[in-house]
């Protein structure tokens, strides 16, 4: 039952999402001049135009074997991905349940399990394209603004593109994703989801949650 739980319809989702979307959110090429010129928060879309010419950078580097690639794939995704701030939205009130250690533990074993996620992915890039389109300022203060910068993924075989949208934390000039939004589902909202339902199942016990994504951090290909 509570594999059953990462499977339907959260693992339909990641297969999707995550290795047609997120590999080529980050491997894909260049932010066109008529994307630039539709405006928005320049920083926050050379962010994401960044992530992408890094990926591809690594994709294409010849030099490197599958492990290299993998690792720095790795790194890639961990830098640019605020997974601390991911896993505690995710966690949502049942962070309040549960010990400090409990919460430190579950997002040291949270980010492995998403970066195993979209490492596992690395070999299903097959051409797709980003576009960077604009950007929406959602709020800002003085010191920090998140901004949703809004793309749209063009695909190799034809396929009609779909529009994705990357909400990007920024503070003191740091960025960082900290969610993403394909064909109309937000991935933070939809774990958030997922790991109530498993939490709830195992009698509000975090710890219990903690433990079912270890088991499978070495296994997300199969979910």
């Amino acid at each position: 039952m509570l594999i059953q739980s990462l499977r339907s319809p959260f693992s339909s989702i990641l297969k999707t999402v995550f290795s047609r979307t997120f590999l080529c959110g980050i491997m894909a090429l260049a932010i066109s001049t008529t994307a630039q010129a539709a405006g928005g928060d320049a920083a926050a879309m050379a962010y994401v135009q960044q992530m992408s010419d890094k990926g591809y950078e690594i994709l294409n580097q010849e030099d490197l074997d599958v492990d290299q690639k993998a690792k720095a794939f790795r790194g890639l995704v961990k830098a640019s991905f605020d997974f601390q701030r991911i896993g505690m939205f995710a966690l949502s009130k049942h962070r309040r349940q549960a010990s400090h250690d409990e919460v430190a533990t579950f997002l040291q074993v949270f980010e492995n399990y998403a970066i195993n996620i979209y490492q596992s992915r690395l070999g299903e890039y097959s051409g797709e394209h980003l576009v960077v389109t604009g950007s929406t300022l959602r709020r800002e203060s003085e010191t920090a603004r998140e901004v949703i910068v809004h793309s749209e993924v063009a695909f190799a075989d034809g396929s009609a593109p779909w529009e994705v949208n990357w909400r990007v934390f920024a503070r003191d000039g740091h960025y960082q994703v900290v969610d993403v939004q394909v064909v109309g589902i937000w991935m933070a909202m939809e774990q958030r989801a997922q790991f109530s339902s498993i939490i709830a199942q195992q009698k509000g016990s975090v710890a219990a949650l903690t433990e079912i994504l270890q088991k499978h951090s070495g296994a997300t290909a199969d979910l």
